[in-house]
Protein backbone atom coordinates (compact mmCIF):
# COMPACT_ATOMS: atom_id res chain seq x y z
CA UNK A 1 0.00 0.00 0.00
CA UNK A 2 1.03 3.32 -0.78
CA UNK A 3 1.67 6.26 1.64
CA UNK A 4 -0.33 8.69 -0.02
CA UNK A 5 -3.04 6.06 0.12
CA UNK A 6 -2.57 5.22 3.94
CA UNK A 7 -2.86 9.47 4.95
CA UNK A 8 -5.90 9.41 2.85
CA UNK A 9 -7.39 6.81 4.94
CA UNK A 10 -6.59 8.63 8.22
CA UNK A 11 -8.22 11.49 6.98
CA UNK A 12 -11.16 9.80 5.95
CA UNK A 13 -11.83 8.57 9.56
CA UNK A 14 -12.05 12.50 10.62
CA UNK A 15 -15.89 12.03 11.10
CA UNK A 16 -17.82 13.89 13.71
CA UNK A 17 -17.92 10.55 16.17
CA UNK A 18 -14.10 10.11 15.81
CA UNK A 19 -12.94 13.36 16.17
CA UNK A 20 -14.79 13.43 19.53
CA UNK A 21 -13.89 10.30 20.62
CA UNK A 22 -10.26 11.27 20.11
CA UNK A 23 -11.03 15.13 21.81
CA UNK A 24 -12.69 12.97 24.90
CA UNK A 25 -9.26 10.53 25.00
CA UNK A 26 -7.28 13.34 24.83
CA UNK A 27 -8.98 15.23 27.60
CA UNK A 28 -8.75 12.02 29.97
CA UNK A 29 -4.77 12.05 29.30
CA UNK A 30 -4.28 15.42 30.43
CA UNK A 31 -6.44 14.04 33.86
CA UNK A 32 -4.22 10.75 34.31
CA UNK A 33 -1.30 13.08 34.64
CA UNK A 34 -2.61 14.85 37.61
CA UNK A 35 -4.10 11.64 39.29
CA UNK A 36 -1.01 9.54 38.53
CA UNK A 37 1.02 12.57 40.57
CA UNK A 38 -1.37 12.58 43.16
CA UNK A 39 -2.14 8.49 43.43
CA UNK A 40 1.62 7.33 42.80
CA UNK A 41 1.70 5.16 45.71
CA UNK A 42 -1.75 3.03 44.42
CA UNK A 43 0.37 2.74 40.75
CA UNK A 44 2.50 -0.28 41.60
CA UNK A 45 -0.93 -2.34 42.79
CA UNK A 46 -2.99 -1.59 39.47
CA UNK A 47 -0.11 -1.97 37.62
CA UNK A 48 0.35 -5.50 39.14
CA UNK A 49 -3.68 -6.03 38.95
CA UNK A 50 -3.60 -4.70 35.05
CA UNK A 51 -0.56 -7.59 34.01
CA UNK A 52 -2.91 -10.59 35.74
CA UNK A 53 -6.15 -9.50 33.95
CA UNK A 54 -4.44 -8.81 30.47
CA UNK A 55 -2.69 -11.94 30.81
CA UNK A 56 -5.81 -13.73 31.74
CA UNK A 57 -7.62 -11.76 28.77
CA UNK A 58 -4.82 -13.36 26.56
CA UNK A 59 -5.82 -16.58 27.79
CA UNK A 60 -9.53 -16.21 26.84
CA UNK A 61 -8.34 -15.35 23.41
CA UNK A 62 -5.94 -18.26 22.91
CA UNK A 63 -8.51 -20.86 24.60
CA UNK A 64 -6.19 -21.62 26.92
CA UNK A 65 -7.23 -22.72 31.05
CA UNK A 66 -5.62 -21.38 33.12
CA UNK A 67 -6.49 -20.93 36.98
CA UNK A 68 -7.17 -17.36 38.54
CA UNK A 69 -3.85 -18.69 41.52
CA UNK A 70 -1.78 -20.14 38.96
CA UNK A 71 -2.42 -16.69 36.68
CA UNK A 72 -0.80 -14.34 39.20
CA UNK A 73 2.25 -17.12 40.33
CA UNK A 74 3.06 -16.63 36.92
CA UNK A 75 2.46 -12.70 36.39
CA UNK A 76 4.77 -12.43 39.35
CA UNK A 77 7.52 -15.00 37.89
CA UNK A 78 7.11 -16.76 40.45
CA UNK A 79 6.08 -20.24 39.30
CA UNK A 80 7.67 -22.47 36.47
CA UNK A 81 4.75 -23.08 33.35
CA UNK A 82 4.28 -26.56 33.21
CA UNK A 83 0.81 -27.09 30.68
CA UNK A 84 0.57 -25.73 27.28
CA UNK A 85 -1.71 -23.08 28.80
CA UNK A 86 0.96 -21.72 31.31
CA UNK A 87 3.44 -21.95 28.64
CA UNK A 88 1.62 -19.17 26.36
CA UNK A 89 0.41 -17.48 29.47
CA UNK A 90 3.74 -16.75 30.33
CA UNK A 91 5.15 -15.76 27.28
CA UNK A 92 2.93 -13.33 27.11
CA UNK A 93 3.66 -12.24 30.69
CA UNK A 94 7.51 -11.73 28.80
CA UNK A 95 6.40 -10.11 25.43
CA UNK A 96 4.09 -7.48 28.04
CA UNK A 97 7.83 -7.00 30.36
CA UNK A 98 9.65 -6.27 26.63
CA UNK A 99 7.06 -3.96 25.99
CA UNK A 100 6.77 -1.73 29.39
CA UNK A 101 10.64 -1.74 29.44
CA UNK A 102 11.88 -1.49 25.76
CA UNK A 103 8.84 0.23 24.07
CA UNK A 104 10.87 3.40 23.22
CA UNK A 105 13.89 1.61 21.12
CA UNK A 106 11.48 -1.26 19.40
CA UNK A 107 10.84 -0.59 15.66
CA UNK A 108 7.73 -2.30 14.01
CA UNK A 109 9.37 -4.60 11.05
CA UNK A 110 9.07 -8.42 10.40
CA UNK A 111 12.01 -9.14 12.96
CA UNK A 112 10.10 -7.93 16.10
CA UNK A 113 6.72 -9.37 14.94
CA UNK A 114 8.77 -12.57 14.96
CA UNK A 115 10.13 -11.91 17.96
CA UNK A 116 6.76 -11.55 19.59
CA UNK A 117 5.15 -14.62 18.04
CA UNK A 118 7.61 -17.00 19.24
CA UNK A 119 7.24 -15.86 22.71
CA UNK A 120 3.19 -16.34 22.44
CA UNK A 121 3.11 -19.62 20.17
CA UNK A 122 4.16 -23.00 21.51
CA UNK A 123 2.45 -24.78 19.43
CA UNK A 124 2.80 -26.74 15.92
CA UNK A 125 1.70 -24.46 13.05
CA UNK A 126 3.15 -20.91 14.44
CA UNK A 127 4.71 -19.88 11.07
CA UNK A 128 3.85 -17.26 8.82
CA UNK A 129 0.98 -18.37 6.54
CA UNK A 130 3.44 -17.16 3.52
CA UNK A 131 5.66 -14.96 1.98
CA UNK A 132 3.82 -12.55 0.47
CA UNK A 133 1.31 -11.53 3.17
CA UNK A 134 4.60 -10.72 5.60
CA UNK A 135 5.79 -8.86 2.35
CA UNK A 136 2.51 -6.39 3.27
CA UNK A 137 3.25 -6.41 6.25
CA UNK A 138 6.68 -5.39 6.18
CA UNK A 139 5.65 -2.49 3.56
CA UNK A 140 2.78 -1.59 6.32
CA UNK A 141 5.09 -1.43 8.84
CA UNK A 142 7.40 0.84 7.33
CA UNK A 143 4.95 2.94 6.16
CA UNK A 144 3.39 3.19 9.91
CA UNK A 145 7.33 4.64 11.14
CA UNK A 146 7.54 6.93 8.14
CA UNK A 147 3.80 8.31 9.20
CA UNK A 148 4.75 8.57 12.84
CA UNK A 149 8.10 10.13 12.18
CA UNK A 150 6.94 12.74 9.96
CA UNK A 151 4.21 14.21 12.00
CA UNK A 152 1.12 15.38 10.46
CA UNK A 153 -1.10 12.25 10.25
CA UNK A 154 -2.92 11.55 13.70
CA UNK A 155 -1.12 8.88 15.50
CA UNK A 156 -4.19 7.35 17.19
CA UNK A 157 -5.51 7.02 13.51
CA UNK A 158 -2.52 5.87 11.95
CA UNK A 159 -2.59 3.00 14.87
CA UNK A 160 -5.89 1.99 14.01
CA UNK A 161 -5.42 2.04 10.52
CA UNK A 162 -2.35 -0.59 11.13
CA UNK A 163 -4.22 -2.96 13.51
CA UNK A 164 -7.07 -2.88 11.17
CA UNK A 165 -4.60 -3.85 8.41
CA UNK A 166 -2.72 -6.27 10.73
CA UNK A 167 -5.84 -8.10 11.52
CA UNK A 168 -7.29 -8.61 7.94
CA UNK A 169 -4.19 -10.11 6.95
CA UNK A 170 -3.90 -12.40 9.62
CA UNK A 171 0.12 -12.96 9.07
CA UNK A 172 0.72 -15.76 10.86
CA UNK A 173 -0.83 -19.30 11.31
CA UNK A 174 -1.79 -18.82 15.02
CA UNK A 175 -1.99 -16.48 17.80
CA UNK A 176 -2.67 -13.07 15.27
CA UNK A 177 -5.19 -11.95 17.82
CA UNK A 178 -3.42 -12.07 21.08
CA UNK A 179 -0.38 -10.16 18.72
CA UNK A 180 -2.55 -7.72 17.79
CA UNK A 181 -2.96 -7.38 21.24
CA UNK A 182 0.42 -6.63 22.14
CA UNK A 183 1.37 -4.42 18.93
CA UNK A 184 -2.37 -2.35 20.41
CA UNK A 185 -0.09 -1.91 23.40
CA UNK A 186 3.03 -0.89 21.95
CA UNK A 187 1.65 1.50 19.54
CA UNK A 188 0.03 3.07 22.41
CA UNK A 189 2.85 3.43 24.58
CA UNK A 190 5.12 5.33 21.59
CA UNK A 191 1.91 7.74 21.33
CA UNK A 192 2.46 8.51 24.79
CA UNK A 193 -0.99 6.69 26.24
CA UNK A 194 0.78 5.35 29.15
CA UNK A 195 -2.66 4.34 31.21
CA UNK A 196 -2.60 1.16 29.46
CA UNK A 197 0.23 -0.02 32.55
CA UNK A 198 -2.38 0.23 35.16
CA UNK A 199 -5.76 -0.96 33.57
CA UNK A 200 -6.70 -4.05 31.42
CA UNK A 201 -6.34 -2.92 27.81
CA UNK A 202 -7.19 -6.57 26.41
CA UNK A 203 -10.65 -6.80 27.73
CA UNK A 204 -11.84 -3.88 25.63
CA UNK A 205 -10.43 -5.42 22.52
CA UNK A 206 -11.52 -8.96 22.82
CA UNK A 207 -15.08 -8.48 20.26
CA UNK A 208 -12.91 -6.24 18.22
CA UNK A 209 -9.44 -9.27 17.85
CA UNK A 210 -12.44 -11.53 17.06
CA UNK A 211 -14.47 -9.77 14.49
CA UNK A 212 -12.80 -5.78 13.26
CA UNK A 213 -15.59 -5.30 10.96
CA UNK A 214 -15.36 -1.99 8.92
CA UNK A 215 -12.46 0.45 9.50
CA UNK A 216 -14.61 3.10 10.34
CA UNK A 217 -16.28 0.34 12.89
CA UNK A 218 -13.07 -1.12 13.63
CA UNK A 219 -11.50 2.44 14.55
CA UNK A 220 -14.19 3.68 16.74
CA UNK A 221 -14.18 0.42 18.83
CA UNK A 222 -10.40 0.47 19.39
CA UNK A 223 -10.99 4.22 20.31
CA UNK A 224 -13.64 3.36 22.57
CA UNK A 225 -11.56 0.75 24.45
CA UNK A 226 -8.43 3.25 25.15
CA UNK A 227 -11.32 5.81 26.47
CA UNK A 228 -12.40 3.06 28.47
CA UNK A 229 -9.15 2.61 30.15
CA UNK A 230 -8.57 6.01 30.69
CA UNK A 231 -12.15 6.70 32.74
CA UNK A 232 -11.18 2.68 34.90
CA UNK A 233 -8.15 4.77 35.70
CA UNK A 234 -9.97 7.52 36.83
CA UNK A 235 -12.39 5.90 38.73
CA UNK A 236 -9.85 3.43 40.40
CA UNK A 237 -7.05 6.77 41.37
CA UNK A 238 -10.04 9.41 42.03
CA UNK A 239 -10.87 8.47 45.74
CA UNK A 240 -6.94 8.66 46.59
CA UNK A 241 -7.26 12.06 45.56
CA UNK A 242 -10.41 13.38 47.73
CA UNK A 243 -9.65 12.17 50.69
CA UNK A 244 -11.73 9.74 50.84
CA UNK A 245 -10.85 7.51 54.13
CA UNK A 246 -10.16 3.47 53.43
CA UNK A 247 -13.07 2.67 54.72
CA UNK A 248 -15.36 4.97 53.18
CA UNK A 249 -13.88 3.28 49.84
CA UNK A 250 -14.64 -0.21 51.02
CA UNK A 251 -18.26 1.03 51.95
CA UNK A 252 -18.62 2.32 48.31
CA UNK A 253 -17.07 -1.06 46.40
CA UNK A 254 -19.72 -2.68 48.17
CA UNK A 255 -22.64 -0.15 47.29
CA UNK A 256 -21.74 0.23 43.21
CA UNK A 257 -21.20 -3.59 42.87
CA UNK A 258 -23.81 -5.44 41.21
CA UNK A 259 -25.13 -8.21 44.04
CA UNK A 260 -22.50 -9.47 46.31
CA UNK A 261 -19.14 -9.07 46.91
CA UNK A 262 -16.22 -11.36 48.27
CA UNK A 263 -13.36 -10.24 49.93
CA UNK A 264 -11.14 -10.97 47.01
CA UNK A 265 -12.90 -8.87 44.68
CA UNK A 266 -13.00 -5.88 47.27
CA UNK A 267 -8.86 -6.90 47.55
CA UNK A 268 -8.96 -6.03 43.69
CA UNK A 269 -11.43 -3.32 43.78
CA UNK A 270 -8.99 -1.59 46.26
CA UNK A 271 -5.57 -2.72 45.75
CA UNK A 272 -3.55 -0.52 47.59
CA UNK A 273 -5.70 -1.20 50.72
CA UNK A 274 -4.33 -4.34 53.26
CA UNK A 275 -7.01 -7.42 53.53
CA UNK A 276 -6.91 -6.68 57.57
CA UNK A 277 -8.04 -3.09 57.18
CA UNK A 278 -11.02 -4.66 54.80
CA UNK A 279 -11.80 -6.92 56.97
CA UNK A 280 -12.04 -3.81 59.81
CA UNK A 281 -13.91 -2.07 57.58
CA UNK A 282 -16.29 -4.70 56.49
CA UNK A 283 -17.08 -5.74 60.64
CA UNK A 284 -17.62 -2.21 61.06
CA UNK A 285 -19.91 -1.82 58.16
CA UNK A 286 -22.06 -4.63 59.66
CA UNK A 287 -22.03 -3.28 63.48
CA UNK A 288 -23.46 -0.57 61.88
CA UNK A 289 -25.83 -2.10 59.54
CA UNK A 290 -24.60 -0.69 56.67
CA UNK A 291 -23.92 -4.12 54.76
CA UNK A 292 -25.50 -8.05 55.33
CA UNK A 293 -22.63 -10.82 55.45
CA UNK A 294 -24.23 -13.52 52.75
CA UNK A 295 -23.42 -17.26 53.73
CA UNK A 296 -19.81 -17.47 55.55
CA UNK A 297 -16.52 -19.34 55.47
CA UNK A 298 -14.62 -19.25 52.44
CA UNK A 299 -17.80 -18.23 50.30
CA UNK A 300 -18.68 -15.59 52.38
CA UNK A 301 -19.88 -12.22 50.81
CA UNK A 302 -21.94 -8.76 51.19
CA UNK A 303 -24.08 -6.43 49.66
CA UNK A 304 -25.24 -3.16 50.80
CA UNK A 305 -28.26 -2.83 52.70
CA UNK A 306 -31.00 -1.81 50.29
CA UNK A 307 -33.45 -1.22 53.61
CA UNK A 308 -31.33 0.38 56.07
Amino acid sequence: MEKDTYEKRCRSLLTQDIVLLLAQIYECRGRQSFLEKEGADVLVYLEADARVRSIDASCRLSGAAVSRGRLKKLAQNKTIPVTEGEKEAAGYRDALEMIRNDYRYLQMGLPLLTEFQKKLATRQGKGPRDSRRMSDIEEDCRIYEDLLNAGGTEPLLLTSVFLFDFLAARPFRRGNRRLFCLLARLLLYRSGHNVISYTCLEEGLLGLAESPGSLHGAVTGFLCALRETYREFSLRTAPLCSGVSKKERVCEAVRNHPGSITKSELMEACPDISQITIQRALRELQEQNEILKISGGRYTSYKWNEER
